[in-house]
């Protein structure tokens, strides 16, 4: 029976709830563009500030300036950034063992799995069997 016939007929909604496993984990994508887009956020603001320092007069202007970098800085929340990526890795991992599990105990069912080897092991198999024959 097919994956989408079983999946039917058991009303499940995913093939990984069919098995089992951790869902699929969105897209990484987004989350790596936000923090990027911010890293460059904080990082031209500070570009500005330096060339801002460069021009200051009194150490009241420069005192000022440096509260304005450290506000920037500490605005760009770099770690809880990471953090996310961290999370979405773990579950991806997760995912991915899930998947390679099932296909193990399907291989592993197999008398004959030439067909699923990589080329050089396929080229070993080949020329062993050949040479016990």
């Amino acid at each position: 029976m097919k994956i989408k016939e079983l999946k039917e007929k058991l009303e499940a909604k995913t093939s990984e709830e069919l098995f089992g496993i951790d869902e699929q984990p969105e897209q990484n994508c987004p989350k790596v563009d936000k923090g990027l887009k911010a890293w460059y956020s904080v990082e031209r603001d500070i570009v500005g500030y330096c060339k801002d320092l460069k021009r200051c007069d009194t150490v009241e202007e420069a005192e000022k300036i440096g509260g304005d970098i450290e506000w920037a800085i500490g605005s760009l929340d770099i770690v809880a950034e990471y953090e996310e990526l961290r999370k979405q890795c773990e579950k991806i991992r997760a995912w991915g063992q899930g998947w390679k599990d099932i296909a193990k105990k399907l291989i592993e069912q197999r008398s004959d799995v030439s067909d699923l080897l990589a080329d050089k092991f396929f080229v070993l198999l080949e020329t062993e069997s050949s040479s016990c024959s």
